[in-house]
């Protein structure tokens, strides 16, 4: 992976530590943890990208792209 900085030492002893931590925590501490691989798609544009068109009598209508979240 070209585009991206190499972990250093000390990053990777935090991660080291981080999911020792993880391992051993009690169990009432994983009930408080959400786990999630829910994506979300716009259909169009960027989130919150809304267009404004004038139709023949003035009227504004307003349009946006529709959303889909897919969880797995």
């Amino acid at each position: 992976m070209e585009n991206t900085l190499a972990l250093t030492v000390a990053h990777k002893a935090n991660r080291l530590a981080w999911a020792k931590r993880m391992v051993v925590t009690p169990k009432e501490g994983w009930e408080r943890t959400v786990f999630s691989d829910e994506k979300k798609f716009n259909l169009d544009g960027t989130d919150g990208l809304q267009s404004f068109d004038m139709t023949c009598g003035g009227r504004q209508e307003r349009r946006s792209g529709g959303r889909m979240r897919v969880a797995r």
